[in-house]
């Protein structure tokens, strides 16, 4: 009979732990592509619904597929206190809305984004539509996309009582590139061939930077294209870099489509010297380039020198925009031709339902002077291939590999392994696993002792 006691006893024992080790019901796997988000979070905090929103992006991204598209859904109110940095690229695209499955936040919870004056780091394709961006300090918000794919797609509106679009302090500023000491560039990843993408269709007080900001003696051989258009405000698109010295950058094609507006055109800024572009391509199809006294002819700015263009500026216009030109502004550029402008297909509302994303309200046919992409000079690539060494590549791979396993805790860069920390005050998602455990023993301990007692019996 004592024998058969110990032995139900140890088959109960090890019966509970092992529910105890099990995941709480509800508990939001990494796999996911949605993940829901707002201040505090909200019932488990793992992000796996409006109801369990997570409390920060960390505990998000750490419930995610990132191989695969995702989205964010910002639910309800959420202030981004610090500097967002993944860490680990992905291959995936990565969407943050306040709309999703046919229920539109905005309305129903009051959801906003809101930021201080912080770094954004892109580590993968970004999308930001159907959304409010509320820059809550003096300055606004800096997006580093790291030459990875950035959209700002339709249903943006940016909200900031001291926002410009005219500097990268006062801004939603866009670096296409990277920034002096965020990100990849921490770890060396800076001089590269990498082709970038930036497209705004809607929004406020935007400024783009087609390269990088910050630099001394870099080298960026690759293509940046650019697209403005459906409702979006562009304070001022820099061609090249920001704030660089002796650096090259490569090739900048510039679309601006029918209702994109950009008020200043620059090729060049303040403390920037002796910097050399490929060339600059600007499509003009419809919309409108303002600010060419200041922006494209007065170009140079105080201490900055001027742009170098080694294969020149280019203009691509129709017929109907070119007729209404400056002599002024048709003489910043090189060249220019007439074209035909894409066949515009009307912008369609933001999507409530099922999707997220909206469509550009411009395509371009093959038959059209698209931007060619991928081009530079013989004398940028070669001066780059001097630079660019594979020492440097070992270097960042190393880096960034070895971030990658501090953030997910094991030996791989898998960003669907991970389990970033808490932040922000949340709950970790492995908390609910702990406290199973806990709860296990402390379980097993009580029928032990009742057992136990029964023996003496």
């Amino acid at each position: 009979m004592k024998k058969r006691n110990l032995k139900a006893a140890a088959i109960l024992l090890f019966a509970v732990m092992l529910l105890g080790m099990l995941p709480v019901a509800g508990v939001h796997a990494a796999g996911s592509t949605v993940a829901f988000v707002k201040d505090g979070g909200a019932g488990l905090g793992d992000g796996s619904s409006p109801e369990n929103a997570a409390p920060s992006l960390d505990i998000a991204f750490a419930a995610l597929d990132l191989s695969q598209d995702c989205t964010v859904v910002i639910c309800g109110p959420y202030l981004m206190l610090d500097e967002w940095n993944w860490g680990i690229p992905y291959t995936g695209t990565v969407t943050y809305t306040s709309v999703y499955n046919g229920v539109d936040y905005r309305a129903t919870d009051s959801a906003v984004f809101a930021t201080e004056y912080k770094n954004f780091v892109c580590a993968g394709a970004t999308v930001i539509e159907n959304m409010i961006l509320e820059c809550v300090s003096i300055n606004g918000i800096h997006f580093d996309c790291q030459f990875y794919p950035f959209k700002i797609g339709y249903g943006l509106e940016v909200r900031g009582d001291y926002l410009t679009g005219l500097s990268d302090a006062k801004s939603i500023f866009i670096v296409g590139g990277f920034q002096s000491g965020k990100g990849e560039a921490a770890v060396g990843a800076t001089q590269n061939d990498r082709n970038g993408k930036i497209e705004v269709y809607s929004g406020t007080n935007l400024l783009i930077v087609a390269s990088s900001r910050g630099f001394t003696g870099e080298t960026y051989t690759g293509t940046v294209d650019i697209t403005v258009g459906g409702t979006a405000e562009v304070g001022s698109v820099y061609t090249g870099g920001l704030k660089n010295s002796e650096s090259l950058f490569g090739r900048t094609n510039l679309t601006v489509q029918s209702g994109g507006t950009v008020k200043n055109l620059y090729t060049t800024t303040n403390n920037q010297i002796n910097c050399i572009t490929d060339s600059l391509h600007v499509y003009y199809y419809g919309g409108s380039i303002g600010g060419v006294n200041e922006a494209v002819i007065d170009a140079t700015h105080e201490d900055g020198d001027p742009m170098t263009f080694t294969n020149g500026k280019h203009l691509h216009a129709t017929a109907e925009i070119a007729a209404g030109l400056t002599d002024d502004f048709k003489a910043f550029f090189t060249d220019m031709d007439t074209v035909v402008a894409p066949a515009l297909d009307e912008p369609q509302p933001p999507v409530i339902g099922g999707g997220t994303e909206t469509q550009p309200a411009e395509t371009q046919p093959a038959e059209t002077a698209a931007p060619e992409t991928g081009k530079t000079t013989d004398a940028v690539t070669d001066k780059a291939t001097e630079k660019v060494t594979d020492k440097a590549t070992e270097k960042v791979t190393d880096k960034v590999t070895d971030k990658a396993t501090e953030k997910a805790g094991t030996g791989t860069a898998a960003p669907t392994t991970s389990k970033a920390p808490a932040g922000d005050g949340g709950s970790s998602p492995a908390l609910p696993i702990i406290i199973g455990v806990v709860c296990a023993v402390a379980v097993a301990a009580a029928v032990i002792a009742v057992i136990l007692k029964r023996k003496k019996a």
